[in-house]
């Protein structure tokens, strides 16, 4: 098994090959913008 990092576009890309059209990535739970800084990865999508 390998690991692969995945990035906030890569997240994007896959949601969109999964039929999710709207996706907004934030940093943390107030949804702040997500940054290389931030310590959490949260993805909301329809």
């Amino acid at each position: 098994m390998k690991d692969r990092l995945l990035f906030d576009e890569d997240y994007k890309e896959l949601l969109s090959q999964a039929g999710f059209t709207d996706t907004c990535i934030y940093g943390d739970y107030i949804r702040s913008p997500y940054t290389e800084d931030s310590r959490r990865l949260i993805i909301a999508a329809k």
